[in-house]
């Protein structure tokens, strides 16, 4: 289900009727947005029998052929998956790994050494792009290089400057944005409880992944609401209990990310009833936010000492 991205699914519908597919797209933006829904409606309106691309949108493929279920549930062979959590080649070790490795490409390497049968399409989904360690890098380039025949990759990025310039260079980019209120609205009120409409879309902060999340798990939502609630104390605090939260989120990514995303929400608050200096003051720190987070994003920078400087610098 693809919430909001309009212009991004007519590119794509526009792709698909004129047959000029490029071999490699960089889908880069916010988390939880939307990229992988884009990604997997994609992946069903090229393998699915039953998509008419004269006719049909990309955001309608994919509801209920047999293709679209093994996609869904990565059984489909000519669709490959990876990402930090899916590994193609299994780790030597048991501990949690950082980045996609050597071991991962060239085991997707011999998946597509093969021709496709009967000219489908082969595709290969690689979702943070941005983890992928030097050494698969350099064999990935080389894949990217020379594609196959009616072979796809979709790379997924938080951001298009936190992937290396030789794979970034070599995919065409299609930027997302955060989902506005009144896409997600509809799809609240038709899966969630119409009364918490506007807090559910604050929690949200413009990621239709977790309202489609929350949907499916309805406890998520209320750890979600508990989550915030212990940061908003934590905001109302001093410079102690703002250092104790950077603390307790910089070495979990998730709770990091939310607890950056919740404090820029916060100061954005913020600077609608100031006015004058204050309001200066408060464009500043909304600027030092963002810039912050941007760095988060596309560099190495120490997670701890970023969290500090965004909370209190």
């Amino acid at each position: 289900m693809i919430l909001g991205h309009e212009r991004q699914v007519r590119y794509f519908d526009r792709v698909m009727v004129a047959d000029r597919m490029s071999h490699a797209y960089l889908l880069h933006g916010p988390e939880r947005v939307g990229k992988r829904a884009v990604a997997r409606a994609l992946a069903c309106a090229l393998l699915c029998p039953q998509y008419k691309k004269d006719s049909q949108s990309i955001a309608d493929a994919g509801d209920d052929c047999r293709g679209c279920r093994e996609i869904d549930a990565g059984t489909h062979l000519d669709v490959v998956r990876i990402s930090i959590e899916q590994a193609l080649a299994p780790p030597k070790d048991k501990e949690m790994r950082s980045e996609i490795s050597i071991h991962d490409i060239r085991e997707l390497k011999s998946r597509f050494a093969y021709a496709p049968v009967q000219d489908a399409w082969r595709i290969a989904i690689i979702d943070g792009i941005d983890t992928m360690g030097r050494d698969a890098e350099v064999a990935f380039l080389k894949l990217l290089e020379e594609p196959g025949k009616q072979t796809l990759f979709l790379l997924i990025a938080r951001s298009r400057d936190a992937v290396p310039p030789t794979i970034a260079s070599r995919a065409t980019p299609i930027l997302f944005s955060l989902v506005s209120d009144n896409a997600l609205a509809p799809f609240v009120r038709a899966h969630l409880p119409r009364e918490n409409l506007q807090e559910i879309l604050a929690l949200a902060r413009g990621r239709a992944g977790l309202a489609v999340v929350w949907a499916r798990e309805t406890r998520l939502l209320v750890e979600e609401k508990k989550l915030a609630a212990g940061f908003e104390k934590s905001f109302a605090g001093g410079a102690a209990e703002l250092l104790a939260l950077s603390e307790r989120v910089s070495n979990d990514e998730i709770l990091r990310n939310r607890a950056r995303d919740m404090w820029i929400c916060s100061l954005r608050r913020h600077l609608r009833g100031t006015d004058g200096d204050e309001r200066r003051g408060a464009v500043v720190r909304i600027a030092h936010a963002l810039d912050v987070a941007g760095a988060m994003d596309e560099t190495h920078v120490n997670a701890r000492l970023a969290m500090d400087a965004l909370l209190i610098g």
